[in-house]
């Protein structure tokens, strides 16, 4: 495959292929740092503050179940709503969720909400939700936010979150979910949901705290923040961290041979990461930037390289910024304008049988969003708003490095706008109907318009029923239309979503809910390995399924939460099951203090179902289970914590995908998962 592609909105030209790289091309090496390895497996847990600290932090999971009824949301409107209000069913993950169980990175925090479930193929991690979960996919149909800001790349769409992953988890003050279609107030990926990273204001670090830890397979963290209040009102804060993990020599039975090291990849699951974020605040503004630059080894042989080859490796380089200015123009009008720029850099290092080759990707995109939220009609509650990006770079590339010849040089730019309308309306103390509509147009692809409709039932003050329908799309990627193919001739995906939903309280500190869920999406983009390897518009899917959660906070500080999800996915032409697709998946979180609140324990336990593989096999299922130990008082404003993940050792695989098979066409039939696996750490706040 040799072609040159450049591309100014829809125009594309072929053109000679070049042997020498374009400058854009030679000065992307802005990659390299530091490795990884924890995941799956491991220790105790968890060391804190001193009591006073700890009992003065504020916390959603110290509220009572009924202020939780009054908690607002913000990510599924666009605006602060009852959690109760909100037309959907959102999850909320506090940070100290986050500390008390243990979690280590961004997919560690999803793996524990209801419903979702991650894969993760020894390089990254896989979100799936409702059944749909295509290994490979690159989460492509959840749209990331950090703070509101997009996070999703221009080339692959991508959302990033393993290690590979933009901000420490110690900066998050909560993550909103909010499953369902979402292109009605977001437009392009809102496709399964949202995922908004809120992140923490500067007075919440309050002052200088340096941290270091140590975990299984030569692991270790190193990290510090800085947050400050000024007396003018002004806040800014700063923090970093630097990541490395050696990880074990990993066996894959399926490369079990004399010739290929007897399917063992010697050195080659380090991983290696540093983050750097900043953030400057005021009554009306906030500015921040967030960088990140992962490399990772590739022991899989992936996209047929040889087994084994230490210099087979992906670079992953990231940065996020944003500046938003927000205020109240009248007593009834209130106004948001922001502008944003993105940019993520790729670099696989692949080793084939016919010798090494690079591929590359270089990601810009600038945007701007403004909104008005008017409340002068009684009863509603108007949103307006509209959002521009620009994409000068959506380029990507593929040549070897030793002759400097390119197969692939694919060069593109284009634009994308879109408009929307929401109408949050209370007809009575017991009636709400939420109705939005937003049209999309970019030059890469057609003119979309996606409606969402909620009515919500109050049908007592504890009771809350919601009934939910919307649509969404994802366009074709420029990766999807360009890497293979030349022609780009692909659809929209589409989805159509019904749900219901109830919401009970049976008294100030017992929560339950339940949904029930329906979709089906039509033009599903999938690779044709039957068409030369382009993307075609091939899939029909449909599905259905309940996700049940019971919550119980107790006067001792301690959380008891379960849940459970039945989901069935298919193929509509086929009838079958979908691949990766577990019918069952429980999940059980439990923290209490021990000793007179001197420590805090939390246990987590995770099912996930038998899953089909796209080789017409499966793999088992399995339950792992988790503990974390947080002290309280042992050193004043010293936090000590250790972890075990994996407790019982349980030894399990996740489904590949197809790009799994090495330069000799052996195909892996399962991804060996950690076993058990362990942190400790200490954190001292100045």
């Amino acid at each position: 495959m040799e072609l040159f592609l450049r591309a100014t909105g829809p125009a594309i030209a072929v053109l000679p292929t070049s042997t020498q790289a374009p400058p854009s091309v030679r000065g992307m090496d802005c990659f390299h740092v530091i490795r990884k390895k924890i995941l799956s497996a491991v220790i105790l847990s968890t060391l804190v503050f001193s009591h006073s600290l700890w009992a003065a932090e504020a916390d959603l999971t110290s509220f009572s179940i009924e202020q939780l009824m009054e908690l607002e949301v913000s990510s599924a409107s666009k605006f602060p709503q009852k959690v109760s209000e909100a037309p959907a069913a959102v999850t909320v993950i506090t940070s100290k969720d986050i500390k008390a169980q243990g979690y280590r990175t961004f997919a560690d925090v999803l793996r524990g909400v209801r419903g979702l479930y991650i894969t993760y193929d020894r390089n990254y991690s896989y979100i799936g939700s409702r059944g749909f979960g295509r290994p490979g996919d690159y989460n492509t149909r959840i749209l990331f936010l950090l703070d509101g800001n997009r996070l999703n790349d221009n080339v692959y769409d991508l959302g990033l979150i393993g290690t590979e992953f933009i901000l420490d988890l110690e900066l998050i003050d909560r993550i909103e979910f909010v499953p369902g279609p979402g292109s009605a107030v977001y437009g392009n990926n809102a496709f399964f949901g949202v995922i908004n990273v809120i992140t923490k204001k500067s007075q919440q670090l309050d002052g200088l705290e340096v941290a270091a830890e140590v975990a299984g397979y030569g692991t270790h963290k190193k990290r510090m923040s800085y947050g400050h209040k000024l007396s003018n009102g002004m806040e800014f804060s700063f923090a970093g961290s630097v990541y490395r993990s050696q990880g074990e020599n990993r066996f894959f039975p399926d490369f079990d041979d004399p010739t290929t090291s007897n399917g063992i990849a010697q050195g080659l699951d380090y991983d290696r990461y540093q983050r750097l974020f900043a953030k400057l605040e005021g009554a009306q503004f906030v500015a921040e930037v967030a960088y990140s630059d992962r490399k990772k080894g590739v022991p899989t042989a992936a996209f047929g390289q040889n087994f084994n080859d230490p210099r087979s490796y992906t670079d992953d380089f990231q940065v996020s910024i944003n500046l938003a200015y927000n205020n109240r123009l009248t007593q009834d009008l209130d106004f948001l304008a922001r502008v944003y720029h993105g940019q993520y850099d790729y670099l696989g290092s692949y080793v084939f049988a016919a010798g090494p080759s690079q591929d590359r990707s270089k990601s810009r995109w600038w945007g701007t969003e403004a909104r008005l939220i008017n409340t002068s009609f009684t009863g509603h509650k108007l949103l307006a708003g509209m959002e521009y990006q620009w994409n000068p770079h959506q380029d990507q590339h593929f040549f070897n490095p030793d002759t400097n010849v390119y197969s692939l040089i694919a060069a593109f730019s284009s634009d994308q706008l879109g408009f929307y309308l929401q109408d949050e309306y209370k007809w009575n103390e017991r009636w709400m109907f939420n109705v939005g509509l937003r049209w999309d147009k970019d030059t890469l692809d057609q003119t979309h318009v996606n409606p969402r409709f909620a009515a919500i039932y109050k049908a007592s003050a504890q009771t809350t029923l919601k009934a939910l329908y919307g649509t969404a799309y994802r366009a074709p990627n420029a990766y999807e239309k360009f890497y293979f193919s030349a022609t780009g001739e692909l659809q929209a995906e589409k989805i159509k979503t019904l749900e219901g939903v109830i919401e009970h309280y049976f008294s100030n500190d017992m929560r339950f809910s339940l949904s029930a869920y329906r979709y089906k999406i039509d033009d599903l983009i999938e690779l044709d390995n039957n068409s030369a390897l382009f993307f075609v518009n091939l899939g029909k899917t449909s599905a259905h399924g309940i996700e049940v959660e019971g919550e119980q906070n107790f006067e001792n500080d301690a959380r008891l939460k379960i849940s459970y999800t039945w989901q069935h996915a298919r193929d509509v032409d086929s009838g079958g099951d979908l691949d990766n697709s577990p019918k069952n998946i429980a999940k059980l979180n439990y923290r209490t203090p021990l000793l007179n609140y001197a420590f805090q324990v939390a246990v987590e336990l995770q099912y996930t179902g038998e899953r089909k593989t796209y080789l017409g096999g499966s793999v088992d299922d399995f339950m792992v289970a988790n503990v974390t130990l947080i002290s309280a008082r042992l050193i004043r404003n010293t936090e000590l914590y250790a972890s075990i993940y994996n407790v019982f050792d349980n030894r399990y695989l996740d489904p590949p995908s197809d790009e799994h098979i090495d330069s000799s066409g052996r195909a892996l039939t399962g991804l060996p998962q950690n076993g058990r696996d362990f942190r400790v750490g200490v954190t001292h706040k100045f």
